[in-house]
């Protein structure tokens, strides 16, 4: 690398730092001028977490890890090995991870993911190419909390849970189909057939702390995005950020939809559900998912080779398809 290119990366570096300090700086000096808000914004964020994910979600945390670990399918894994292949390029032990992370909700589909390579089950290529189509909203939240309970008709909320289903699935054919087309080797895991499956206590204990954790540290972020998105909001920063949407012809309640939920998607839909937005809009952010779900992504596959940039990409591409959908 030339001295050029070496000056380059270390300026780019200097300026992100200078960026993370003056930001850090800014909420800190935000939080001490209206803590009022902040609390509010706390307040919120725990309401969320003890009505709506912890309900909807630690049980299919726990089962993802309990599935893998006490290898409960070991001998299903030749039936479910020709169907995983022919559709996802994977072996037959992902079958359980792939189905409930398109029902369990956004942080199951990693969990599941992790225990499966932490077991050697598969490997990082395989990894990064699941997180792509494996990280989803649950049926609970989408169906019960989003259409229902925000706004008000079940209906939207099954053709929302639908619609992501179908974006999944179709990502991962495409995913699939790059692999092949790559010429990618296909990995597995070569059972001893002399093997016995786990104790079943020690996989309950352990898949139950682990999602302990992952759980506890899903909800603290959602607890500080709330707290931060409620001091953007009485500093009125989304709204002006938002008025600048309006002057392409993106309505204001849209607008604000999508700011709060690239943040925090919990947030954002009850923001949806309050300007009433289109079922489009909240598709979309559904399908990317928001920052602070992409963290708790990253939290939990932290210690792996996970390819966060084209995890990204693919988020936005299935929010993309998850709108049109919608919107057709």
């Amino acid at each position: 690398m030339t001295s050029i290119g070496i000056s380059l990366k270390s300026m780019i570096s200097y300026t992100k730092n200078i960026i993370l300090v003056s930001l850090t700086l800014l909420l800190c000096l935000a939080i001490i001028t209206v803590p009022g808000s902040s609390s509010q914004g706390v307040a919120k964020g725990l309401g969320y977490c003890l009505n709506i994910l912890i309900p909807s979600l630690f049980p299919f945390m726990f089962m993802a890890s309990f599935i893998v670990k006490a290898d409960l399918f070991q001998k299903f894994q030749k039936v479910f090995s020709a169907l995983t292949k022919l559709l996802f390029y994977l072996p037959g032990c992902t079958a359980p991870t792939i189905f409930l992370s398109l029902i369990g909700g956004y942080p199951v589909g990693a969990r599941g993911i992790k225990s499966l390579l932490e077991n050697k089950q598969i490997n990082h290529e395989q990894e990064n190419r699941m997180t792509c189509f494996c990280v989803n909203a649950g049926h609970a939240f989408i169906i019960g909390v989003v259409g229902s309970t925000l706004l008000n008709n079940t209906f939207y909320g099954i053709l929302i849970f639908t619609v992501q289903i179908i974006t999944s699935l179709l990502i991962g054919l495409l995913c699939a189909l790059k692999a092949r087309a790559s010429k990618e080797p296909f990995y597995f895991k070569k059972e001893n057939s002399n093997s016995t499956n786990p104790k079943t206590s020690s996989a309950i204990i352990s898949s139950c702390e682990e999602a302990s954790k992952s759980m506890f540290v899903m909800c603290a972020l959602v607890v500080i995005f709330s707290s931060f998105i409620s001091i953007l909001q009485d500093f009125n920063v989304l709204s002006l950020i938002s008025d600048n949407f309006m002057k392409v012809g993106i309505p204001k309640s849209e607008s604000l939809t999508i700011l709060t939920s690239l943040l925090e998607i919990t947030y954002g839909c009850a923001e949806a559900a309050r300007l009433h937005t289109m079922p489009a809009i909240i598709s979309f952010a559904l399908g990317y998912g928001g920052m602070c779900v992409h963290l708790q992504i990253t939290a939990i596959l932290s210690q792996a080779q996970f390819n966060y940039r084209k995890f990204i990409i693919f988020r936005l591409f299935n929010g993309i398809i998850s709108s049109a959908l919608t919107y057709t």
